[in-house]
């Protein structure tokens, strides 16, 4: 019988925490900067990201900020792979021309979402006798953007890197 048959599919939360020790000492330098960078842009979905007048405070994961969510995941998905050399035979270029690609689009991404989302007609606040923007960015974005950079950075690091050896 198999061991995941026994406990119905199962993960050993031991055996996923040894996993993830094992990852954190095999990042360096710049795949650290990347991987936390991610991270950081992956959490950052999860706190306001626009000001509406209508609706108030409106989660990253409740935009257009889920695109950024979705490329934090495969920023994460890109180092993993890269650093724990699960697919050896695909050319190592392709995850990191993939995080790279992916980095300079989730940037992009976070930055046109302050744009679009930042709309100066003046509106009667729902509460109160004044006027308030009709939509402005949050600071979630603004930690998304931060967040990106420092994808985009850890990303160039590592690439500098690989080309020093």
């Amino acid at each position: 019988m198999d061991s995941d048959e026994g406990s119905g599919g199962v993960t050993d939360p031991d055996e996923i925490i040894r996993d993830a020790k094992e990852l954190f000492a095999q990042l360096q330098g710049g795949d650290k900067v990347a991987f936390w960078g991610a991270a950081v842009l992956l959490l950052s979905c999860f706190l306001p990201w626009k000001e509406t007048a209508v609706d108030g405070d409106v989660l990253g994961l409740m935009s257009m900020g889920v695109g950024a969510f979705v490329m934090a995941i495969l920023l994460l998905t890109a180092v993993t792979i890269r650093v724990k050399g699960s697919f050896p035979n695909v050319n190592p270029v392709v995850p990191w021309m993939g995080q790279l690609v992916v980095s300079i689009v989730s940037l992009i991404w976070c930055v046109v979402y302050i744009k679009v989302s930042s709309d100066t007609t003046m509106v009667p606040t729902p509460i109160g006798n004044s006027e308030m923007m009709n939509s402005s960015p949050s600071f979630g974005v603004y930690v998304a953007v931060l967040s990106a950079v420092a994808t985009l950075g850890g990303t160039l690091l590592g690439l500098k890197g690989q080309s020093d050896r």
